[in-house]
């Protein structure tokens, strides 16, 4: 009997130490997006659009999204105190936004540029867009993650549901703004579609429930 309380203990000890270092990544990653998205702006603002300022804005979304694609594909389906799991889901919602935010600034760059920029300005905007449309891909494998969580997690399935729905939309999106820069410079993207996709209407929010911290 002892060890099996025991083991139950230190299962939720582990459960809620996962949850607590998912959440501590996502703060991390949120700050990282944040500061990018800032500089973006400063730079939209100033009309700065080197060749140097746009290598270094892909440096930093290439290592955004490098980052971000290791998060994803780590979350686990784990049973987990709701609060932990709330906070959780806030911040997931809250980094696929910031994603939107930068793939959105990067809209705002190439429609400012011209069709008839220099080569190598072109050229870096040609991969700025495939990282793009690689951060579609990685907040789309975190829908799916957190998807998974809903059949363990069974309280607080409608959150769940409503955030996976709100991160697949956010995903879609971006993917968007990656096609419609490669429609514009006629960029060949990998797996891509031969037309934008139509834009997504956004879920509502689920009912509330009772006893369930949302």
């Amino acid at each position: 009997m002892k060890k099996t309380l025991l083991a139950m203990l230190l299962g939720c000890s582990i459960s809620f130490a996962s949850m607590d270092t998912y959440i501590s990544e996502m703060d991390s990653l949120l700050s990282d997006a944040k500061d990018i998205e800032k500089v973006v702006k400063q730079q939209i603002i100033k009309g700065l659009t080197s060749d140097s300022y746009l290598s270094q804005l892909q440096t930093k979304l290439e290592n955004y999204e490098k980052e971000l694609a290791s998060f994803s594909k780590s979350i686990e389906s784990q049973k987990s105190d709701p609060v932990l799991v709330k906070e959780f889901l806030d911040k997931a919602e809250a980094l696929s936004q910031s994603s939107l935010n930068l793939a959105n600034a990067i809209v705002s760059i190439a429609d400012k540029t011209s069709t008839n920029s220099n080569d190598s300005y072109i050229k870096t905007l040609e991969i700025l867009t495939r990282t793009t449309l690689r951060l579609s891909d990685d907040i789309g494998v975190m829908a799916d993650r957190i998807g998974e969580m809903a059949d363990r997690i069974g309280e607080m399935a409608d959150r769940i549901v409503y955030t996976e729905e709100l991160i697949t939309k956010h995903s879609e999106m971006i993917n968007n703004s990656a096609i419609h820069i490669a429609d514009k410079f006629n960029f060949q993207m990998p797996d891509a579609p031969t037309q934008s996709m139509p834009s997504p209407t956004m879920p509502s929010m689920p009912p509330s429930m009772p006893g369930a911290p949302f």
